[in-house]
């Protein structure tokens, strides 16, 4: 494989994109990356490569952003020519890239399945041109086996890479020590961006109906589920953290990470969020949507419990009836996995 690679970035500041950029770095590839500016965002300071910035992008509609995108990928392969071997993130910039310069070789990666949130034939369509990118490719990144379940069942082209959101392998520098289980007051968390309503929902429920336990807030949440903190006593906002310097902490004082995100959506029903490896990781027991790909992993390995997140009465009969020899177990369960499967290679 060519040794240089040119990187497309739809956002500066993304965190993913910077991570697999370091992974072909630490591998002796050489770089290059183009980045679209989002709404303003700061230019990163301290990355070990520059940024050449192609254009700006406003969160209005999308029709608005085609022009920029098509303009700055343009200037892209005008500069760096149509032999060369292009990395791109996301649907949108694969596509435009190849509208631009049907020649060009590239790598796709694809961590979400962004056109799932859309509907009739506008989604059909755009999953067919998905698949022939996915098919196109030299390689294409999947950041979840059910990704690629979605797109072809349970046999697909030798040219795609399964590769998890796993942690990052700075975390092997900090050590962690579980704090003792309380069965009669737990402590349930969500760790990271808490947005979707089957979120909002559990939470509520689980305050209403369990002032004994706690629960806890890791991350950024959505401005209407500060509401719970003149609710109820039980709980906590932490607000941001470090990841991974601050997940051994975080861990270390919680007892359930919860993951329940909206199945409404086939992009959550076929994703494997990190939260599945940082559970692994630091054995705690993770909480997650009934009907999902990741459901499936968790209900094969044991390493936690599955809950229809629509249901306040499923909620609290799941609750109710957790029992310490339980926790115990999906921990135990945690434990027979290496936690070096965890980490990002």
């Amino acid at each position: 494989m060519n040794k240089e690679i040119i990187f497309i970035i739809s956002s500066l500041s993304n965190s993913h994109c910077k991570n697999r950029i370091l992974d072909f770095m630490q591998d002796g590839y050489e770089i290059k990356v183009y980045g679209f500016q989002r709404n303003g965002e700061a230019i990163p300071t301290g990355l070990p490569y520059p940024i050449t910035i192609v254009g700006s992008i406003q969160d209005t509609q999308y029709r608005a952003r085609i022009k920029t995108y098509l303009k700055g990928i343009s200037r892209v392969v005008k500069l760096e020519g149509r032999n060369n071997l292009y990395f791109t993130f996301g649907l949108d910039l694969t596509l435009f890239l190849t509208i631009i310069s049907l020649r060009s070789k590239y790598i796709y990666e694809e961590a979400d399945l962004v056109h799932t949130y859309m509907n009739g034939w506008r989604k059909r369509l755009l999953e067919r041109i998905d698949k022939c990118l996915i098919c196109h490719s030299q390689y294409t990144i999947l950041t979840s086996e059910g990704f690629a379940q979605y797109h072809f069942g349970q046999h697909y082209p030798k040219n795609v890479r399964i590769v998890p959101n796993k942690l990052n392998a700075n975390i092997l520098n900090f050590p962690f020590l579980k704090s003792q289980l309380d069965i009669n007051h737990l402590r349930f968390a969500f760790v990271g961006g808490a947005r979707f309503d089957t979120i909002d929902f559990f939470v509520q429920t689980f305050l209403e109906n369990f002032p004994q336990h706690e629960f806890h807030f890791y991350g950024i949440v959505e401005p209407r589920m500060e509401r719970f903190k003149e609710q109820f006593p039980n709980v906590f906002y932490h607000g941001r953290f470090k990841n991974p310097d601050d997940l051994p902490s975080i861990y270390e004082n919680i007892d359930l990470v919860l993951s329940t995100y909206d199945t409404r959506f086939d992009n959550v029903r076929y994703a494997e969020p990190n939260k599945l490896y940082e559970a692994i990781y630091f054995r705690t027991p993770i909480i997650v949507s009934e009907d999902t790909f990741l459901a499936q992993k968790v209900q094969k390995t044991g390493i936690g419990f599955v809950v229809n997140p629509f249901s306040s009465s499923a909620i609290i009969q799941f609750v109710q009836s957790i029992t310490e020899q339980q926790l115990i177990q999906t921990q135990k369960a945690c434990q027979t996995i290496p936690q070096t499967d965890c980490i990002d290679k």
